[in-house]
């Protein structure tokens, strides 16, 4: 049976303030690591990216679910991994 997480933000259609869309947020094992996925849709377009993780289970866990509650938008979100990662490489 296949691990898979996903926590899905939709976000309303504001004037002049935001378009609506919705991000996607997903989690599952790949072989000896984990898959990130990040999607956001509008009603026009889908957009996605994804990366593999070779961490235990729990960081990728609370990498996603950071991702997630900070809303980190398909622009910025292998910036803050990246970060992440390096932070906890540091410590």
């Amino acid at each position: 049976m296949e691990q898979r997480t996903e926590y899905i933000r939709t976000f309303s259609a504001l004037e002049g303030l935001q378009n609506a869309h919705q991000l996607s947020y997903r989690m599952r094992r790949q072989d000896d690591a984990w898959r990130l996925e990040l999607e956001t849709r509008t009603k026009t377009s889908r957009q996605s990216e994804a990366l593999l993780l070779r961490c235990p289970e729990q960081t990728a866990h609370d990498l996603l679910q950071f991702l997630y509650e900070n809303s980190i938008p398909l622009e910025n979100w292998r910036d803050v991994v990246a970060e992440a990662v390096s932070n906890a490489a540091a410590e």
